[in-house]
């Protein structure tokens, strides 16, 4: 792929990375206001991993069937092209990533019927070691807190956590999937400073008004 084709895609990365550092500043500022600064902390947290999930789909093209087979290439191509300037950490690449914000209805659907199928007795035979759901017992809408420290009289396995941010190690769990915030951050500024590289070896130009010619038809 072509550099001038690229760039569109680098500054992209750039750009998001800009955000991410926004939210960034807003989660260091909430954290010195818990307790009463929870919403502000998720809130900056699904900002920062909104940019990782940008950022992501530019790096790993997500595709249709309904493609031609050229635009399909050319996604295929240009992600391909991406990945080798920033050499991303595959954190970027794992669904968690994206799964932490996305599909978020479908997957509470999951947990409800889940438990509604244990407590209603509808399950017709034996469950199997590995779709045997677990008996929820309680469930945590939005906290950010130690788990272990959590005032919960229930064994932690039968709790579902709707939110939660671990203030100390900036774990992000959002119901069954969780991700680290600290890094996934790095891993933005890593594909970032990489991608501020290839920029600053490819300078666009100054142009003065001669060298682009009669512009007196666009009135300049």
């Amino acid at each position: 792929m072509h550099d001038d084709d690229l760039r569109a895609y680098v500054d992209e990365i750039q750009h998001q990375r800009n955000l991410v550092e926004l939210a960034v500043h807003i989660l260091d500022d909430a954290l010195q206001a818990l307790p009463d600064s929870s919403v502000g902390c998720f809130a900056a947290s699904q900002m920062i991993l909104t940019g990782a999930a940008q950022i992501s789909k530019l790096l790993w093209a997500d595709t249709s069937a309904s493609w031609t087979p050229e635009r399909t290439a050319f996604a295929v191509n240009r992600a391909a092209s991406l990945r080798a300037i920033v050499k991303p950490d595959p954190i970027l690449q794992g669904r968690a990533v994206r799964n932490a914000i996305e599909h978020y209805d479908s997957r509470l659907d999951d947990i409800t019927l889940d438990s509604s199928v244990r407590e209603e007795g509808t399950h017709q035979g034996p469950w199997s070691p590995d779709d045997r759901p677990k008996k929820i017992t309680a469930v945590v809408d939005i906290s950010v807190s130690k788990r272990s420290e959590f005032p919960l009289p229930v064994p932690p396995e039968n709790i579902i956590w709707m939110r939660h941010i671990d203030h100390e190690t900036l774990e992000y769990t959002a119901l069954d999937r969780s991700i680290s915030i600290s890094a996934v951050v790095d891993a933005i500024r890593d594909v970032s400073a990489r991608a501020a590289e290839w920029l600053a070896a490819r300078p666009i130009p100054d142009y003065t008004p001669g060298e682009l010619g009669d512009l007196s038809e666009y009135g300049l």
